[in-house]
C-alpha cells in the first residue's frame, strides 16, 4: 500500500466517522451481486426505514394515519404508490415534523440546496448518511479508473464546500484526500488560467464538475489553443448532452462519465466504463419513475423520478420529488454489475450568466444566493442583454420584498461579479414550465 493510499484512507476515516472502510468494503462486494439479490437488499433497507419513519417521525405517522395505512400495508414495490409523494414545499412547511424524535438535537446536520427548480430548501442528515454517501462517491470514482490516493479535482459551486476551504480542518481534509476545489460560480479568463496551472501541477486522475462549467472551461481551452489532458471527466448536477460529452472528450483527451443525484438524497446513479446508461446506487437510494397520476411507468418510458434515500434515518425523505425526468431500464450492463439502471436522465439545465467584463457566473450561484430566505417559493434569473438581468420571484401568500432587500441582493451580485450590472426585480404569480415539465431557473438569451 502506497503512502498516498494510507493518507487518503486516514482522511476518509475522519470524514465517515471511522467507518469508511466498512461502508466501502460492503458496497464494493454488493455491486457484483445479481440484480435480484441487490433488489432484495434494497427492499429490506426500505422496510427498516419505513417502520422507523412511522414510529419516530411525526410527519409520516400523521400522514399514514390520515390515509388509514401502516407500514404493514407496503408489502411490495407496487404498494409504494400508497405512500404520498414528498415535495420541497412539504419539507419547507413541515421541517420540524420530519425530524426523527429518537435523535438528539446535536445529531442533526443542517444542509441546504437551491435545487433544480429554483426553490431554496433547508434539510437535515445524520453522520451515518454522510459516511455511506461518501463511500458511494468513492465507489463511483473507481468506475472511472481512479484508485485511492490518486489526485481529484472539482469544478464545483456549493458555498458549503468552498467556504470550508478557508477552514483549517477542510484544508487538512483536502490535503489528506489529495483533492483540489475550484469555484464554478465565478469564472474569468484569469480564473481559467489559474485552474489550468494548478491542474497541470496536480495531475488529477479525475476532474468532476457541473456540466455547464466544464463546457465553458473546455470551450475556453479550445479557443486559447491550450493542451490539457485528464484521464477522466465526471459531469454532474446537470444534463450532460451529447454535444457537451464530445466537447469534453476532445478537449481533455479523456473518457467522460455521467453522474446523477441531488444534495438532499445523495449520490444516486453513475455511469461505468461500459457507457451503457447509469447504474443506480441501489444499496443507498430507491428510485421510482411515475406518470402524472403517480403510477409507475414501464421500463423504457419516461417518468418523473421519486427518490428515497435508505440511509438518512434522522430526516427521512421517502418518495421525494425534485422535478427530474428519467427512464428506468431493465437492461443488464455488460460490465457485470447487477445494479439496476437509469437509461436517460433529463433535467437541471442551468445557463451561465455573462457580464460585460467577461465574468461567467454559473446559474447555481443564484440558487445558493436565496438559501434560507423566508417567503420566496421560487425564482428565475433572466438575462436578455449583457449588461442586465431580471430576477423574477414567486412569493408565499402575504409575503412581499422590500426595496432595501432588493438593493442588498443586487449589491451582493455586483460585488460577486465585480461588474455594474443593471439588476431588476419583479414578483410574479408563477414561472412557466418547460415542455418537459421542469422549471428553468436561469435563462440566458445570449449566444455562446
Amino acid at each position: 500500500m502506497s503512502w498516498k493510499t494510507m493518507v487518503f484512507q486516514f482522511g476518509s476515516f475522519l470524514i465517515s466517522g471511522g467507518r469508511f472502510q466498512r461502508f466501502l468494503g460492503d458496497i464494493m462486494r454488493t455491486q457484483w451481486w445479481d440484480q435480484e439479490r441487490i433488489l432484495d437488499l434494497q427492499w429490506k433497507k426500505f422496510q427498516r426505514l419505513l417502520y422507523h419513519a412511522y414510529e419516530f417521525v411525526p410527519y409520516y405517522r400523521e400522514r399514514f394515519n390520515q390515509l388509514g395505512i401502516t407500514p404493514h400495508d407496503i408489502k411490495s414495490y407496487d404498494d409504494l404508490v400508497l405512500i404520498p409523494v414528498l415535495t420541497k414545499e412539504d419539507i419547507n412547511h413541515h421541517r420540524e415534523l420530519l425530524k426523527a424524535i429518537n435523535y438528539k438535537k446535536g445529531e442533526f446536520i443542517e444542509d441546504h440546496t437551491g435545487g433544480s427548480t429554483g426553490e431554496p430548501l433547508t434539510f437535515y442528515r445524520d453522520r451515518r448518511f454522510t459516511g455511506v454517501n461518501y463511500a458511494h462517491q468513492i465507489r463511483n470514482l473507481t468506475w472511472c479508473g481512479w484508485r485511492e490516493g490518486e489526485a481529484l479535482a472539482y469544478l464545483w459551486g456549493s458555498p458549503i464546500e468552498l467556504a470550508e476551504q478557508q477552514r483549517l480542518l477542510r484544508k487538512i481534509r483536502s490535503y489528506l484526500c489529495n483533492e483540489i476545489w475550484f469555484d464554478a460560480f465565478h469564472l474569468t479568463e484569469e480564473d481559467f488560467r489559474l485552474i489550468v496551472k494548478k491542474l497541470r501541477a496536480l495531475k488529477p486522475r479525475v476532474l468532476s464538475g457541473y456540466a455547464t462549467a466544464l463546457r465553458a472551461f473546455a470551450k475556453w481551452i479550445q479557443q486559447e489553443g491550450i493542451e490539457l489532458s485528464i484521464p477522466a471527466v465526471v459531469s454532474t448536477a446537470e444534463l450532460l448532452d451529447i454535444e457537451t460529452r464530445r466537447l469534453l472528450e476532445a478537449t481533455f483527451q479523456c473518457e467522460v462519465f455521467n453522474r446523477f443525484g441531488c444534495r438532499e438524497v445523495g449520490n444516486s446513479a453513475h455511469e461505468c466504463g461500459a457507457h451503457n446508461g447509469l447504474h443506480i446506487n441501489a444499496e443507498h437510494v430507491l428510485v421510482e419513475c411515475v406518470d402524472q397520476e403517480g403510477r409507475h411507468v414501464e421500463y423504457g418510458k419516461p417518468g418523473e423520478i421519486l427518490y428515497t434515500n435508505l440511509d438518512n434515518f434522522a430526516f427521512p425523505l421517502i418518495r421525494y420529488k425534485v422535478g427530474d425526468i428519467g427512464v428506468l431500464s431493465n437492461k443488464i450492463c455488460p460490465c457485470g454489475r447487477g445494479l439496476p439502471m437509469l437509461e436517460v436522465v433529463r433535467g437541471r439545465v442551468s445557463d451561465i450568466i455573462r457580464t460585460p467584463s467577461g465574468v461567467m457566473v454559473h446559474g447555481e450561484f443564484f440558487s445558493h444566493l436565496f438559501y434560507g430566505v423566508e417567503g420566496i417559493k421560487q425564482f428565475q434569473v433572466h438575462q436578455r442583454k449583457l449588461s442586465a438581468i431580471e430576477i423574477r420571484l414567486v412569493m408565499e401568500e402575504g409575503r412581499t420584498i422590500s426595496r432595501e432587500w432588493e438593493m442588498m441582493i443586487a449589491q451582493r451580485i455586483r460585488d460577486f461579479v465585480r461588474d455594474d450590472l443593471d439588476i431588476s426585480f419583479s414578483v410574479v404569480p408563477e414561472i412557466p414550465r418547460l415542455p418537459s415539465g421542469k422549471y428553468r431557473f436561469v435563462v440566458s438569451d445570449l449566444e455562446g
